[in-house]
């Protein structure tokens, strides 16, 4: 691997405002894994930032995502949700740009906030390992670790990232952690609440930064999800999302944060201890 990817993105610069040129060298970092052509990646990256800052007009020049989000809604129509969608080579783009317009801000507004001693910190779905790496930006002598799918594209990037921005991956969230970090996560996961449970069982963090769109139309979220066997409409997982994490006796706090986003939950040490909710298999549970 050639180290020229890294010369720009280094960790003094990872937050700042991003230039054309760092999303050219992205994608031809991203070259060495598969193959597309750049400026037309490039052409639909900017397309789908200016999208998803409002421009609705941009949506019209985002036709091949499109029909990438039609298929993967045509698989949850027929029952069968179609994952393949993460393998595409759109979905490097898709990272990139929601990496722009959302994550990254979420990270640079952690800094403003109190939290507890944070000495290790976990990214869920890290995508390529840029939210992982602002991580140990702010947090500079906690353990970072990104989560992702092993033997996945993402997987695969987001380690060689973390070879230089000093993160470790993990197939799941298997340790105890401080803090849990999760932009647009949980609404790819079928039973996010179950999941939810699970990583508050197993990681035991003294804070949560979660960023949910579970209401959003969007390649890899579901119209409705598996809540304690039942089917859930989208807009209403939220609110017993919410009850979970206050029933393991964590506070939301207030941020100010436009629109309350992410939303910030600490655990609540002074009324009980840890409550430990059984859950099935861990590793169904991370499958």
């Amino acid at each position: 691997f050639s180290h020229k990817f890294f010369v720009y993105c280094n960790m003094t610069e990872i937050l700042d405002k991003f230039k054309t040129d760092d999303l050219t060298t992205y994608l031809e970092f991203c070259k060495k894994f598969i193959d597309f052509d750049v400026d037309e990646a490039s052409n639909i990256a900017t397309n789908t930032i200016k999208y998803y800052k409002g421009s609705k007009s941009n949506r019209d020049l985002l036709r091949y995502g499109q029909e990438i989000e039609n298929k993967w809604y045509q698989s949850l129509e027929e029952g069968k949700p179609d994952y393949d969608l993460y393998d595409d080579n759109y979905f490097v783009i898709e990272i990139w740009s929601c990496w722009v317009v959302y994550s990254r801000r979420y990270i640079k507004l952690l800094k403003g906030l109190e939290l507890p001693k944070i000495n290790s910190v976990i990214d869920l779905g890290n995508g390529i390992g840029y939210t992982t790496g602002a991580l140990k930006q702010v947090f500079k002598d906690a353990d970072v670790y990104g989560t992702n799918m092993e033997g996945t594209l993402q997987f695969d990037i987001a380690s060689k990232l973390g070879e230089d921005w000093n993160f470790k991956m993990l197939p799941e969230p298997n340790i105890q952690s401080d803090l849990i970090f999760a932009s647009e996560y949980f609404e790819h996961i079928e039973e996010p609440i179950k999941h939810l449970q699970n990583v508050l069982n197993v990681c035991q963090p003294k804070a949560l930064v979660i960023a949910n769109s579970f209401g959003s139309k969007s390649m890899g979220h579901f119209d409705e999800y598996i809540y304690n066997g039942e089917k859930i409409q989208n807009k209403k997982i939220g609110r017993l999302f919410n009850k979970t994490l206050r029933n393991n006796n964590y506070k939301q706090l207030k941020t100010g944060f436009w629109n309350n986003r992410p939303t910030v939950w600490v655990k609540n040490e002074k009324t009980s201890s840890f409550i430990n909710v059984n859950t099935d298999n861990k590793t169904q549970l991370f499958s």
